[in-house]
């Protein structure tokens, strides 16, 4: 089958490249990290074998299949000598709309690979990693908490682009705190994407924080941590954050998805209606905690004391 256009980091076996054409983008698989490169390809196809043994005595017949090919592999490790006219194997990155088309920017770290962002100084940062990833992402589902223009701001041109492209986004988030802000959800639903709210304030409410960016090359990661939509939680605050790649965390991944699909057709998340969202915001219970507030006085403090600021 012909293979859908996107970013994608998967090795070209002499099967895949049967099926490649001008809008393919190639690229040398390098030998530093051509031992996780084809661990990771081999992992896959080891995956469908034990999956494809049936019948009654399965367990065991994958348990040998496994010591038999652990075997093999220990046996010829140190040993095993390519052909000389061996062909240096390559990664297939992209693939174009067309053959004139640009592929969108690739991510900081590999589609492949998992990562953790802190937002520390010389540290990834959430903010640019999140306007890469959404550039390449088919679809996008967002779970949080609170959403601030601040933090809307820095991933904005790439949203607008994403859903200008016809491209799907949802969106869950809640009203608790008085923290949401209209601003952002009237936006996001001009541009056309699905919103929906909950109002639940209680000890139940919703505290997540994720973004899904599902791709269909089979390369979709997420964002899963601590961080709200904000400007602070994005760029400098002390947020810990979990990439998680489909090709190396495929189990994690599938449970996420299937975790905001639950959350999605709960009755408790209602389509977004500035009306209705404007009155449970004006009832709801204010909240002290904003990440967008600075609330360092220690010059003035000093000042109050009597002794010069330093």
């Amino acid at each position: 089958m012909p293979l859908v256009p996107g970013l994608y980091e998967s090795i070209v076996t002499e099967a895949l490249a049967r099926t490649l054409d001008g809008r393919a983008e190639l690229a040398p698989l390098s030998e530093a990290e051509s031992s996780r490169r084809l661990a990771q390809h081999l992992a896959g196809h080891m995956l469908a074998a034990l999956g494809s043994i049936k019948g009654e005595h399965k367990l065991g017949s994958r348990v040998a299949l496994v010591n038999d090919l652990t075997a093999v592999i220990e046996r010829h490790a140190s040993s095993f000598k390519a052909a000389e006219d061996a062909v240096r194997p390559q990664l297939l990155t992209g693939v174009r709309v067309t053959a004139e088309t640009p592929l969108p920017p690739r991510p900081e770290v590999p589609l492949s690979e998992s990562a953790l962002y802190v937002n520390a100084n010389r540290e990834r940062r959430l903010d640019l990693a999140l306007g890469r990833e959404i550039q390449s992402a088919d679809r996008i589902d967002l779970i949080c908490a609170f959403l601030f223009w601040s933090g809307y701001r820095p991933v904005r041109p790439a949203l607008v682009a994403h859903l200008a492209a016809g491209r799907q986004l949802r969106v869950l988030t809640t009203v608790y705190g008085r923290m949401t802000q209209a601003r952002v959800l009237d936006e996001l639903a001009e541009h056309g994407a699905d919103v929906r709210i909950s109002y639940e304030t209680g000890s139940t409410r919703l505290h997540a924080k994720a973004w899904i960016l599902h791709r269909d090359s089979g390369f979709s990661t997420a964002f899963v941590g601590s961080s709200n939509l904000s400007h602070s939680a994005l760029t400098s605050g002390r947020e810990w954050n979990v990439r998680l790649s489909q090709a190396e965390n495929r189990g994690v991944l599938t449970e996420l998805v299937a975790a905001f699909e639950n959350h999605w057709a709960d009755e408790e998340f209602v389509p977004y209606d500035p009306e209705q969202f404007a009155e449970a915001i004006h009832s709801a219970r204010p909240s002290h905690l904003n990440p967008d507030v600075s609330r360092s006085l220690k010059p003035y403090d000093c000042w109050l004391a009597g002794r010069r600021p330093t």
